[in-house]
């Protein structure tokens, strides 16, 4: 120990024993509580309540005064090596055993260990009167006397030991007092190693003297001593296990935890710990697990059991809130409808899961009611959502894009008491900036300034953010000096001031503000600089101008003076426009180099590659030439925002100091950017086409490391250049890039916004409407968006004017006739039946049978040869005569099969192929409606048009015309659906024939 330690703060072993070397100098081993790290910087209650409490202490007083020599004897070297030394030689076999020697075999009888020995007669007769001193006459000054004696004389007595453990307890509770007796204890605790629950007491005391280590070492004897009382058992586990999570040793806690649930399988409490754990080693994954374990096992009971440690509803808020945090939103959505409704009592309505939205738990009934809800009475909380979990699930609609469901679930919170709903509110508003819902975001963020207590930095800087994002930049404003207010060094809130003066073209302004954030930045270079120094690095030799910004980075800098003093003369611009230039084709010539690396997939060159593009990128949008000042600020500001996330800081104030001061300066530069870009189609020494695709392959790269939001703000970028917009062909290839980003990324809400423009700029163009069709066409979710309203709106305005154009009349509610990219409209001479089909199969998706039969007959009278316009009428009857609310079922399935039958006839005659096409399709709408026997008949015929039939198998093919390909072959569907019918009607034989025919390989 060191020397300067204050002898107040030694563990208990050292202060008082700090020659001993056997039991008590534990040190050398990790798994002690004896440290130098052990001190107490924070009071501890040694008050007799709070220790009786926990069971450590007695309600009685002592009557004797402390005394600094009770332990006086305790101290002699001789002492202690006698009574200290067999105790020794055991814990020493203890650290070899851990360290993985064998324990030394001792040969022959061997001899029993003093402890068992009987004591001699002077060691009774010192122990009888120590006991009646303490028990009979309550003297335990004498008996404390007596226990010293007997520990001289043998120091195996444990009987010794505990008695004068006792009398340093009924002494006080001051803290040395714990402390000897917690001494006397543990000596007895390693004299008799099975004698758990004096370990248990030991480890306990230990723990509320701070002695974390030695805490946990007694717990761990404790645990060795296997009582054979479980709950002991359990009782010690539990206690280690959140001894170890207090302090943050995590993988001692998790050992101590998973080895609970070896006794208590599933125990709720148990799961909540290592949830909290394991969030904090950011691995909610593997808590995920453990909680999906414990809803499988729980879920099988058909109501919740009750008890202790079952799954309940703060269970299934803990299992939502990992979901949440892994963004697991579907499956978010699933649990807490399907959860909620199991601890409802609810569990056997399992008709709720079909249904897409979450009116279940609506406060009234509008939505709720129809006819499968209403089969017996229901408690008054039967539907009634806990807000917690509501807003998990309101938070997970909106992250999916269900906007109007999360509204609902959204104003219902709104409702409650502010005070209950503080937190659940700035979780909703911070949801909605993520999905870029700045005016919903904004909406809670006011109700929450009403809120006294709310009002705080994050509250104003958020609502800045908003304003920002909504071009409100005055409100703006307000709100980040109000932060700057609460705390005048968020850098955070001094960036997007800065970008707001800019906005608004108040470069001093601006500039001053990026000064200060970079001087507040180099006075906190201590803690930034390792964050730095690889990005600097990096760009070293790429930016000369970062050496001009560190030396500008004041405005009474020398460099500064001299740049402002200089002759603002056209010649010097062009130097500076030259410089430019050169830097850029640096960049340029950077991207090349690391362009192999970045195919390759190497996360190195990826990152550099992004740094640099985002460098070029910054400096072609900062320029006002080729952005208007209404389109500029309109999308500015996301853009920037969007940059810091893929930029480094540092570059972004040193790149905006520059640009602020060069503008200041060099107020000709502009003029010379406009006129190299309106006579050589160039800028920084690079076409414009050059440019196109950098934005573009930006854009690619971005998208496929699963960054899309940053992406779509660098097409918005490109879309609102004017040197981009006004050529045709770049307009139309950037929005296809953007489908095609927009269709990896799985963002349904650009696809829509993509074919939308397709619409309008290709308007009446047959390929506009199979490109409809072909993007949304997989997927559960791709297929709720195909019957959106939305779109359901959009298209029935383009069939109006359809309408309106071919009959030459006025239609109410049609949309505007717009120009192709050659200048000219297309206006249609007839009625076009793919249009109508496909508003026809949108009807269909939302099983609005009568509406797709009105489009469909259109169709059809328009082309009523088409193969797949019969088809489509065929099964929109058929599904017509299937719901409960048709008026002539029996007409409508034979109206259904007439357009089938007929649908056939035309296919049939197209090939084989085609043919095996039809009789399926035939077959399997004899099979919905249940006449299997001549949907039997269908399905063999297909399969033997297949390849993979017997009469098939030994054949040459010759004609290739008369070949199925594997790829089109309708071979397996068939069979599959064959071995279900005669599986159902029992024809095992047969079902087991076709599975190995068409269905085993």
């Amino acid at each position: 120990m060191a020397n300067d330690v204050d002898d107040n703060n030694l563990p208990v072993m050292e202060k008082n024993s700090s020659n001993l070397n056997g039991l008590l100098e534990l040190d050398s081993v990790q798994s002690t509580g004896f440290s130098e790290t052990d001190r107490y910087d924070t009071p501890i209650d040694f008050s007799a309540a709070s220790l009786h409490e926990e069971g450590l202490w007695s309600d009685e007083e002592s009557d004797y005064a402390d005394s600094d020599n009770d332990l006086l004897t305790l101290n002699g070297p001789s002492f202690q090596q006698d009574v200290f030394g067999n105790i020794e030689e055991d814990f020493e076999q203890d650290l070899k055993a851990v360290a993985g020697f064998r324990s030394s075999q001792r040969k022959g009888r061997g001899r029993r260990s003093r402890v068992d020995m009987p004591p001699s007669l002077e060691v009774q007769s010192l122990l009888s009167r120590a006991n009646h001193a303490f028990a009979q006459e309550g003297n335990f000054e004498e008996a404390q006397r007596l226990a010293e004696e007997i520990v001289r004389i043998d120091n195996n007595m444990i009987a010794a030991w505990k008695m004068l453990g006792e009398c340093h307890r009924q002494k006080g509770n001051e803290r040395v007092n714990i402390e000897k007796c917690l001494i006397a204890w543990m000596a007895a605790a390693h004299l008799k190693p099975r004698d758990h629950e004096l370990w248990a007491t030991c480890a306990r005391l230990s723990e509320s003297l701070g002695f974390w280590e030695q805490a946990d070492y007694c717990y761990n004897h404790a645990i060795q001593a296997k009582p054979s009382e479980v709950d002991k058992l359990i009782e010690y586990i539990w206690d280690r296990a959140i001894l170890n999570q207090e302090h943050e040793r995590y993988k001692k806690a998790i050992e101590g935890f998973q080895n609970l649930l070896n006794y208590l399988p599933h125990d709720s409490s148990v799961l909540h710990h290592l949830a909290e754990i394991y969030i904090e080693l950011k691995e909610p994954r593997e808590a995920i697990k453990l909680y999906e374990a414990a809803w499988n096992h729980f879920y099988r009971y058909p109501s919740p059991p009750v008890g202790q440690g079952v799954f309940d509803w703060s269970s299934l808020n803990a299992y939502a809130g990992l979901l949440y945090s892994d963004e697991q939103w579907h499956e978010l959505i699933v649990l807490i409808k399907r959860g909620a409704r199991w601890l409802r009592g609810r569990k056997t309505e399992t008709h709720w899961d079909e249904i897409d939205d979450d009116r279940e738990w609506d406060l009234d009934e509008k939505r709720r009611k129809f006819p499968s809800s209403n089969l017996y009475e229901q408690p008054e909380n039967a539907f009634v959502l806990p807000f917690n979990l509501r807003a998990k699930l309101g938070i997970a609609r909106l992250k999916i894009g269900d906007l109007a469901e999360a509204t609902l679930h959204f104003d219902i919170l709104k409702s409650l008491p502010i005070t209950e709903t503080v937190f659940i509110l700035f979780e909703i508003a911070e949801a909605a900036i993520s999905v870029d819902l700045y005016d919903l975001a904004l909406s809670y963020y006011l109700i929450l300034n009403k809120f006294e207590p709310a009002c705080n930095e994050r509250l104003y800087y958020s609502m800045g953010i908003c304003y920002k994002e909504l071009k409100e930049y005055t409100s703006a404003e307000e709100c980040l000096l109000v932060t700057l207010m609460l705390n005048n060094r968020n850098i955070d809130a001094m960036v997007r001031l800065a970008e707001i003066y800019e906005l608004l073209e108040d470069r001093d302004a601006a500039l001053e503000i990026v000064t200060e954030i970079i001087a507040l930045r180099n006075a906190m270079a201590p803690s930034i600089s390792s964050s730095d120094s690889s990005s600097r690095q990096v760009s070293e030799n790429a930016s000369q101008s970062s050496s001009l910004i560190t030396n500008q980075s004041a405005p009474e800098n020398s460099a500064w003076r001299k740049r402002l003093e200089m002759t603002r003369s056209m010649e010097k611009t062009k130097q500076i426009q030259r410089w430019r230039a050169e830097q850029a084709s640096f960049r340029f010539r950077k991207l090349e180099m690391l362009d192999d690396g970045r195919i390759q997939n190497d996360q190195k060159s990826i990152n550099n590659w992004i740094e640099t593009v985002s460098e070029l990128v910054d400096e072609f949008i900062n320029t006002r030439v080729f952005y208007p000042p209404d389109k500029k600020i309109k999308f500015r500001a996301n853009f920037a925002q969007q940059h810091v996330q893929y930029g480094n800081l540092t570059e972004k104030l040193a790149g905006m100091a520059t640009r602020l001061q060069d503008s200041l300066a060099w107020p000709h530069l502009e003029e010379l950017d406009a006129e190299s870009v309106k006579t050589k189609k160039e800028f920084r020494g690079y076409g414009l086409d050059r440019w196109f695709q950098l934005f573009m392959e930006f854009a690619i790269v971005l998208t496929k490391l699963n960054r899309m939001k940053q992406a779509h703000e660098v097409f918005r970028a490109a879309l609102y250049a004017n040197v981009f917009d006004e050529d045709p062909m770049k307009r139309v290839a950037m929005h296809w890039y953007m489908l095609a980003c927009a269709i990896y990324a799985k963002d349904i809400s650009m696809v829509s916004s993509v074919l939308r423009w397709v619409f309008n700029t290709f308007q009446f163009r047959q390929d506009s409407y199979r490109l409809w069709s072909a993007v949304l066409c997989s997927g559960h979710y791709y297929a709720r968006y195909f019957v959106d309203s939305a779109n359901q709106k959009f298209l029935l305005r383009l069939i109006k004017l359809m309408d309106q154009l071919v009959g030459e009349q006025d239609v109410q509610g049609a949309a505007t006739l717009a120009k192709n990219e050659d200048g000219f409209a297309t206006r249609p001479v007839s009625y076009d039946p793919l249009l109508l089909l496909l508003y026809g199969h949108i009807m269909a998706g939302g099983r609005s049978w009568i509406p797709a039969l009105n489009y469909y007959s259109r169709a059809y009278a328009a082309s009523p040869e088409d193969p797949m316009i019969n088809l489509s009428l065929g099964l929109a009857y058929i599904h017509r005569a299937m719901q409960r609310q048709t008026d002539n079922r029996h007409y409508q399935i034979v109206q259904g099969f007439t357009f089938l039958y007929r649908y056939y006839d035309i296919r049939s005659l197209e090939g084989p192929g085609q043919k095996q096409e039809a009789l399926y399709n035939l077959a399997r709408a004899y099979h919905q409606l249940g006449l299997e026997h001549l949907a039997v008949n269908y399905y063999e015929d297909a399969l033997r048009l297949s390849s993979m039939h017997p009469q098939h198998a030994n054949m040459e093919k010759t004609n290739n015309e008369q070949t199925i390909s594997l790829t089109y072959d309708l071979a397996f569907e068939c069979a599959y659906n064959l071995r279900l019918i005669y599986v159902n009607s029992g024809n095992l034989r047969r079902a087991v024939t076709l599975t190995k025919r068409y269905l085993v390989f």
